[in-house]
């Protein structure tokens, strides 16, 4: 299976200066709801990603793809500040949000975003991620397959710790 579509679960996803660029971030999003600004601010989505992977030590092609894979074309009540009894409230990258069903969902990842303070849509960029970053990335999880596969000691544990539990994501 370690072909060129599935080599890319063992990029090293920390921030690195001499790869990481707001040019290639910005290419990742050209096509999407992110091509341009950042609703309610001066700043691109690309460079609100650049700003985060230098601060966080992430890559901002990670929080990039992250985003475009969770919000698809940017229509998800997560994202839209106005879901009722949760407004001006978003979670950029759907931390927390699980359930049986699309109100749970929905409920339980705006939730989060209250807990996490992110009242903007800058705020849940920048702070989802610092989330990711302080809870896989530099913590030893610091592959797509190892958020996957929590197989790395480095942490003190093993095996319990995953990003997700899709095994096809």
């Amino acid at each position: 299976f370690f072909d060129e579509i599935y080599v890319f679960q063992f990029e090293h996803l920390v921030y690195n200066e001499s790869i990481h660029s707001e040019n290639t971030t910005q290419l990742v999003i050209s096509n999407t709801f992110m091509k341009s600004l950042v609703p309610g601010t001066s700043k691109t989505y690309a460079s609100v990603f650049m700003e985060a992977g230098r601060t966080d030590k992430i890559s901002p092609i990670l929080l990039a793809s992250r985003v475009r894979q969770e919000q698809g074309a940017g229509t998800s009540p997560l994202i839209s500040g106005t879901y009722s009894g949760y407004e001006g409230l978003y979670n950029y990258y759907n931390i927390g949000a699980s359930g049986k069903t699309t109100q749970a969902v929905v409920t339980s990842g705006l939730s989060k975003a209250r807990a996490m303070g992110w009242t903007t849509r800058e705020s849940s960029l920048i702070g989802g991620a610092y989330f990711l970053s302080k809870n896989y990335i530099n913590r030893g999880q610091d592959t797509l397959y190892l958020q996957k596969f929590d197989v790395d000691y480095s942490d003190g544990t093993l095996y319990t710790h995953q990003y997700m539990q899709n095994l096809q994501a």
